[in-house]
């Protein structure tokens, strides 16, 4: 006998609630947590065992929305993206903020001549993100590394979104994740500056995380399949939202990720200004 729930057995506000839960289960850190913290994760780990059983499609992983986004009105987050990229003639480099330029520096990571290896440009807009790569790390990947990394690169599709990724294209064993682990090899450097580099490169599939953005995505050995799921939920939802906010703003050119990441930063960092 079929005892598998119906959609009918999971109420709509509660699958809301999940969608824009406090924070990640992955992120919950055992000695730190107080009893109201384990038992909203006990109801949020039985919502997901009936989730697994339902016919319903859910997220089995998932990443908290920054407030902007948990806002029915797209105002608040067209604002915070809107400012990100705002000219500021009082500042040196006329810009609000330098990570404006992270995109589009040198052309971009992933305009075709250049989608396939790590150049000079890929170092100087990572730099726009406040990552300073030290020179004998800048050696490995522009030289001595350059082969493999290439060899890497030509097999990570560039048209692709991560919300129409499959599992696998980004999962262990993929070449995305090689491409991970081979520049997470080089000496000094840390997985916020891996994850920029692979950004850069393939900025609608491999997204940015550093330690603002973590408290909405989780870390990094699970943001990649955490966003991924998000993003595809309900017919790519979020995905669709996320884009029309980077029209809004006037950055149309801006991947979902992008946008996601933008907000969540400026959501998450206690002083947005210092970028």
């Amino acid at each position: 006998m079929d005892l598998s729930p119906s959609a009918a057995d999971i109420p709509s506000e509660d699958w809301e609630r999940h969608r824009s839960h406090e924070r990640p289960i992955a992120a919950i850190e055992i000695g730190a947590a107080s009893a109201d913290e384990f038992a909203a994760y006990g109801r949020r780990l039985n919502l997901l065992l009936t989730a697994s059983q339902s016919r319903r499609s859910m997220p089995v992983m998932s990443i908290t929305l920054p407030a902007a986004l948990r806002d029915t009105s797209d105002e608040a987050a067209t604002e915070l993206l809107r400012g990100y990229f705002r000219v500021d003639a009082s500042r040196a480099g006329g810009v609000a903020f330098t990570g404006s330029q992270f995109d589009t520096w040198a052309g971009g990571g992933d305009k075709p001549v250049h989608a396939n290896r790590f150049t000079d440009g890929d170092i100087n807009a990572v730099a726009m993100l406040s990552v300073e790569i030290p020179p004998r790390a800048v050696i490995e990947v522009l030289l001595r590394r350059a082969g493999t990394l290439s060899s890497l690169l030509e097999l990570i599709p560039v048209e692709v979104d991560l919300h129409n990724a499959t599992p696998e294209m980004i999962g262990p064993g993929g070449n995305a994740w090689k491409l991970w682990e081979e520049l997470a090899a080089v000496p000094h450097l840390g997985p916020t500056t891996v994850s920029k580099l692979c950004a850069r490169k393939r900025p609608r599939l491999l997204p940015v995380h550093d330690k603002y953005v973590e408290q909405f995505v989780g870390p990094t050995r699970t943001y990649w399949e955490a966003m991924r799921q998000s993003l595809a939920a309900d017919g790519a939802k979020l995905a669709r939202r996320l884009e029309s906010i980077g029209r809004e703003a006037g950055v149309p050119q801006l991947s979902a990720l992008r946008v996601f990441d933008v907000i969540a930063w400026r959501s998450g960092n206690p002083s947005p200004e210092l970028v």
